[in-house]
């Protein structure tokens, strides 16, 4: 029966390997553009709403959009009102941008928009892959499919302040007929490494995921996939990003985001850069847009969205298997029942364990487990001490995977001969026992206090170990064994692990990630060892070869062999530099400011030019005082008051640096501010804020407040300048900014 169930899985495999793939029949020139990615990012630079960078950029898209032959609108936004997660309270905000529209008219009451965003984060923020990638693929689709005979009408929409808080899209969706709207498709980022549905707001839609699956296949996409851990991390965790096409699902249009890989060290910083840039992902954008327009323009219509709960098993190449909620629950259910048939069936055999010994034996089996976890884990400590980095595995997961792989050969022989010392070999049968029980409890506690869709990552193994307590043989007790943990491994892997820790800035503690790997691992490493116990033939061969001192000498110098090769690897490159969170405060009332450089890593060792300062390599925070350069922070402010009424005027020297303003009024008694041409947040009594997003040189303001006390006003100019850093005449590894700076000057008006 085994041997059928193996052929039909082995042709099914092959059939769906086998299927035949159809061409986009529209050519795509990759080259073209990322010429647009290039021009926006490297000629225009960095494009803040209200710039007159800004606005070249959106003279470049629309000049585009009518050169291919698009009908283009210039949509002008003044301001929108808006809030929540960019904007800590409801007000109308500034934005003096545009969003730019080009239509090819189709035959049908139907529309499909496609859009991307074209403004950056930061004043100093090239925008190369966020989002100028998303504008390069709009321009060329529109290029490539202009003169196709299409039956809908097809919308491209470059956005303008998406990073301002979505307003550009915000406004054209208040301020636009969309009733003939089907499906909006945003991109942002697509430049980069693997192309996914976004995980924003939500888990992405069910329906658009089998869709993305269906279309990659169809058109051999090899650069779409889905991520396990994108649909079941933001179920749980909400994820601090926005997209554009989350103003579309407010206002209830359906709505989706593609996006790509997202890496850490150049997501809003300075090396957001073209040289990152992919021509070939920027290809598979392109052609997936122009799947899901193909898809749709013959009157088919998008699926209806539901939320159910699923996840995405991977089985190989881009073939997945969700599995909905439904069959979760039947899986999650047969396995425990499962347990409790064979707990029944079994009860004589358990009935014989001694509780005390049981005991014994489990924490024998810890400490083996933690040696062979150790081992595990050996090129990451040998990389921690001689590459003086927590994370150097970043240079090559796979390589260190290979490593991890070696020196767990050689914990397994020495695993070996413990367990024979210990005198465990006979007992080491029962360790099934303690792998199906550890991971029935992770399973009612995933159930209990996460999800169906986390305990099924613990069930599915479970159900197949409890099957294998009636199988004598060791080779399938490991081939179905293999099965079990293939979910947890096909969505917890080196890639996911790695994107994880870059796209959070490096801030996973090793320890707390060794803590949890070994936590995870007790039962398959448990039912593992007792899987190497068995009686027959491959047991004894299995055993032999681990057994045999040749072979952790030859797996001894093979990790030995690939450490060498992954010491000559740089852990942070040009390409993957090391995330340093920076943070200046100047007071222009001293003249002197202070300098704080952070990293969840270590910090490389370098020196400052100007104070002479080294900063060791493990030092996870210095600070250090700074020069005020002159001219740099010139900041002119002028206030008069007469009776209740405040009239604040500043002005910046070189605004092109600052993004925003904030002014704080404080009173050692209760005040109320009255009126003010900005919103004003309260933030208890005896303090008022305002925010003042892009400054532009001056800021004024008249306010009216109710005092008994005199007023003291504190502006801080925040800006998000890599150019203001401090120069290091060492570094041992790239370093890429976050870069944050404070000025604060305060006024006291009696």
């Amino acid at each position: 029966m085994y041997r059928s169930i193996h052929t039909v899985l082995l042709i099914g495999s092959l059939l769906f390997i086998g299927c035949g793939k159809n061409e986009i029949p529209f050519e795509i020139d990759k080259q073209r553009a990322f010429e647009h990615v290039s021009f926006l990012a490297d000629s225009i630079g960095p494009r803040v709403p209200g710039t007159i960078e800004d606005e070249r950029a959106r003279n470049y898209i629309a000049a585009e959009m009518e050169r291919v032959g698009l009908d283009v609108e210039r949509q002008y936004v003044p301001s929108v009102w808006a809030g929540g997660t960019y904007i800590p309270q409801e007000r109308e905000v500034r934005v003096d941008s545009e969003n730019i529209i080009g239509r090819i008219p189709g035959k049908s009451d139907r529309t499909i928009l496609i859009s991307g965003h074209f403004d950056s984060s930061g004043r100093s923020v090239p925008g190369a892959n966020d989002n100028a990638s998303s504008i390069g693929v709009l321009l060329e689709v529109a290029r490539a499919i202009v003169d196709y005979d299409w039956n809908m009408n097809i919308v491209f929409a470059a956005f303008g302040a998406e990073e301002r808080g979505l307003l550009g899209s915000k406004y054209y969706v208040e301020n636009t007929d969309l009733r003939d709207l089907i499906l909006a498709i945003n991109m942002d980022p697509v430049g980069y490494d693997k192309l996914y549905i976004s995980p924003m707001p939500d888990v992405p839609p069910l329906p658009y995921q089998r869709e993305l699956v269906r279309l990659a296949r169809t058109y051999g996409l090899d650069r779409v996939a889905v991520d396990p851990m994108q649909i079941l991390v933001p179920r749980y965790l909400p994820l601090g990003f926005g997209a554009d096409h989350m103003s579309f699902l407010d206002a209830g249009y359906p709505a989706i985001s593609i996006n790509n890989t997202l890496a850490g060290w150049n997501y809003h910083t300075t090396h957001d850069k073209t040289k990152y840039i992919e021509p070939e992902t920027l290809q598979a954008a392109a052609e997936l847009v122009i799947a899901f327009l193909l898809e749709y323009d013959d009157n088919k219509e998008p699926p209806v969205v539901e939320s159910p709960v699923y996840v995405a098993q991977p089985v190989i190449g881009n073939i997945y298997v969700f599995i909905t909620d439904l069959y979760l629950l039947i899986l999650v259910g047969g396995s425990l029942l499962a347990f409790l048939y064979f707990g029944f069936t079994e009860r004589h055999s358990i009935k014989t364990l001694k509780l005390f010994g049981f005991i014994i034996l489990f924490l024998k089996m810890l400490f083996l487990a933690f040696i062979q976890v150790l081992f595990i884990f050996l090129p990451v400590f040998g990389g921690m001490i001689l590459e003086r980095t927590l994370y150097p595995w970043m240079a090559n997961p796979l390589l260190y995977m290979a490593m991890g792989i070696a020196s767990g050969m050689v914990g397994l022989f020495f695993i070996l001969q413990i367990a024979a010392l210990l005198k465990l070999e006979s007992e080491m049968k029962h360790l099934k026992y303690w792998a199906i029980l550890i991971l029935l409890l992770y399973t009612v506690v995933a159930f209990s206090f996460l999800g169906i869709d986390v305990a099924y990552y613990f069930a599915a193994p479970m159900l197949l170990f409890l099957i294998t307590l009636r199988i004598n043989s060791t080779l399938w007790s490991l081939l179905i064994g293999g099965v079990g943990i293939f979910p947890l491994l096909g969505s917890v892997g080196p890639s996911q692990i790695s994107m994880a820790i870059t796209l959070l800035g490096v801030t996973i503690p090793v320890f707390s990630l060794m803590v949890t790997v070994y936590v995870l691992s007790l039962p398959f490493i448990f039912y593992f060892a007792a899987a190497l116990q068995g009686d027959d033939a491959t047991g004894e061969t299995i055993r032999e070869v681990v057994s045999h001192p040749g072979t952790p000498a030859a797996a001894l110098l093979l990790f030995i062999g690939l450490y060498y090769w992954s010491y000559t690897m740089d852990v942070y490159t040009g390409e993957n530099p090391q995330l340093i969170n920076q943070s200046a405060v100047f007071d222009l009332n001293t003249e002197e400011g202070t300098l704080f450089l952070s990293s969840y890593d270590y910090l490389p060792l370098m020196q400052d030019e100007i104070s002479g300062q080294f900063i060791e390599p493990d030092d996870i925070m210095v600070s250090y005082p700074l020069e005020v350069e002159p001219g740099l922070t010139d900041l002119v402010i002028e206030s008069e008051t007469i009776a209740d009424t405040l009239m604040l005027f500043a002005s910046f020297s070189i605004p092109a640096f600052r993004d925003y303003v904030s002014i704080e009024l404080n009173s050692t008694e209760p005040f109320e501010v009255l009126n003010s041409e900005y919103d004003v947040r309260r933030e208890n009594r005896n303090q008022y804020v305002l925010d003042v997003l892009s400054a532009e040189g001056d800021f004024t303001d008249t306010l009216i407040v109710r005092r008994n006390a005199p007023v003291r006003v504190q502006f801080d100019i925040h800006t998000f300048d890599a150019s203001e850093q401090p120069q290091f005449t060492e570094i041992t590894h790239p370093l890429s900014f976050r870069y944050h700076q404070r000025m604060r000057a305060m006024v006291a008006i009696e």
